[in-house]
């Protein structure tokens, strides 16, 4: 709005809207006035292209992978909480599992358990 502001009061002093001329006052104010609005329609729209950048407010912390795994003694499917050492421990229906590397047959990434 600004902008289109700025090119009706440049434009007005150019190709003025009615058949008498406009005062020499008259033409400058309006030109220094579509200057100076033509710099804040600038200014605002390279803060509102900042703006789209900035961060959004959902800072929640990314959820733990989901696997689905087949050992040889069967098969379960779970939240990852640690690996390491051989081992790794899912949470499986809010119980804590620690499975043993060496009985892992398959592991798959599942979207949900």
């Amino acid at each position: 709005m600004l902008a289109l502001l700025a090119v009706l009061l440049i434009a007005s002093v150019a190709h003025p809207l009615t058949p008498r001329p406009i005062s020499a006052l008259t033409a400058s104010r309006r030109l220094t006035g579509g200057i100076i609005v033509t710099f804040v329609a600038v200014g605002l729209t390279a803060l509102a292209a900042l703006s789209w950048w900035w961060p959004q407010g959902d800072r929640t912390a990314p959820s733990a992978p989901q696997l689905a795994v087949t050992t040889s003694a069967g098969s379960a499917c779970g939240t990852l909480l640690q690996s390491g050492a051989g081992e790794m421990d899912l949470e499986i229906d809010g119980k804590t599992v620690r499975v043993p590397l060496s009985r892992l047959k398959s592991i798959e990434f599942a979207d949900n358990c």
